[in-house]
């Protein structure tokens, strides 16, 4: 998958648009001629947002609310997008690689020759699954939380990740260096004349 493809698809609920900012978690007041058909899963959640800002705010569900086009122009928001954008590269250059990385050793580990190596690499898998969950429960806090700059610790697990994921690959590429050995000398006893 592109990474085109990856950002598209990963942080398509942080866009902005006529209801509100997914950067900056804002709801915008919407006239009636702006008015988009929405899903009822939308509205539910529309509905939900409205009230938890009432309920901190004191006020009815238009009053206070800012526009898109006002939004976009406030320092507030292009800082939180300036923000967003550098979350968005650090996601795209650090942590997909390295999910990729890893789905791509799984998929090795499936070739019947490795059978030898399962074992001592299972073992390598279930490190690098835990590896996994921590950097995506990181990814997790800060989409949910929407502070961008809450990094540090998704970089200390993508360390972590980073290096278990070239000691397995290590290991496995060591298991295919081994078939392809034996198959060259394989191979080399039976080109060899009498």
């Amino acid at each position: 998958m592109s990474s085109s493809n990856v950002l598209e698809e990963k942080f398509a609920q942080f866009r902005v648009d006529a209801s509100g900012c997914g950067i900056c978690g804002t709801n915008f007041k919407v006239s009636t001629d702006e008015r988009l058909p929405m899903s009822h899963d939308h509205e539910e959640n529309e509905e939900d947002r409205q009230e938890g800002n009432q309920e901190m705010e004191g006020t009815s569900p238009d009053e206070d609310m800012e526009t898109a086009d006002a939004h976009r122009n406030t320092h507030a928001h292009f800082k939180k997008a300036t923000e967003f954008q550098q979350y968005q590269d650090l996601y795209l250059q650090n942590v997909h690689p390295c999910l990729t990385k890893e789905d791509k050793l799984r998929q090795m580990l499936e070739d019947p020759s490795l059978a030898g190596k399962k074992t001592q690499v299972e073992f390598d898998f279930e490190r690098l699954e835990g590896f996994h969950f921590r950097v995506k429960s990181e990814v997790q806090t800060i989409e949910s939380s929407l502070d961008w700059t809450n990094i540090s610790s998704l970089n200390d697990a993508l360390k972590v990740f980073q290096v278990a994921l070239q000691e397995t690959e290590r290991i496995v590429e060591q298991g295919n260096l081994g078939r392809y050995n034996f198959i060259v000398i394989f191979i080399g006893i039976q080109v060899v004349p009498r």
